[in-house]
């Protein structure tokens, strides 16, 4: 009979035994449920970073392609320089206009035509043209000649084929001026 308890003790300890050996297991199993689960989160998490790193590369790509077109339109008649989103574009406007004067030069009229031949494949991009002058003279002969000066880059850009809807036009008179 002390054999037959003996086996029955250790028959209940195996079974207390197994029962937590089947707890542990169990939690382990849901544990590695939960990590499959969070793996698959992460990975789609991973691929849809993936895409958006190849959309914003391919972003990159197409702004300095735009810059370049840009760039080679302007040559030395200005720069071109780029924030974010938004792309600068300064042409010095000893090249655009004579002193005093809001009729373009034909020099300006060709670099003007340049560039409206960059800026029609980059139908997307709003037109934000300003007109300078120097700061020497009368402020308001100043505004008049920088505000025609804008309003015929506008219109040099439309009969080039820029729509006149992407273009927005202002003077600055003496309050930005040219750099001398």
């Amino acid at each position: 009979d002390a054999r037959v308890a003996k086996l029955e003790k250790t028959s209940t300890e195996a079974t207390k035994a197994a029962s937590i050996q089947k707890e542990r297991a169990d939690t382990l199993a849901k544990e590695l449920d939960t990590t499959a689960e969070s793996k698959k989160v992460v990975e789609k998490e991973l691929e849809s970073a993936k895409k958006e790193k190849a959309q914003i590369a391919d972003k990159v790509a197409a702004s300095d392609k735009e810059m370049a077109k840009l760039k080679t339109a302007v040559d030395k008649a200005g720069s071109v320089s780029a924030d974010g989103e938004e792309i600068t574009l300064q042409l010095v406007d000893k090249v655009l206009f004579k002193l005093g004067d809001d009729q373009l030069t034909d020099r300006g009229k060709a670099v003007l035509s340049k560039v409206a031949k960059a800026l029609a494949e980059l139908s997307d991009k709003q037109i934000w043209v300003q007109g300078h002058t120097d700061d020497r003279g009368e402020a308001r002969y100043n505004q008049k000649i920088s505000d025609e000066r804008a309003a015929a880059v506008v219109i040099a850009l439309t009969q080039r084929s820029v729509d006149t809807s992407r273009m927005i036009s202002r003077g600055y008179g003496s309050t930005k001026p040219i750099e001398k």
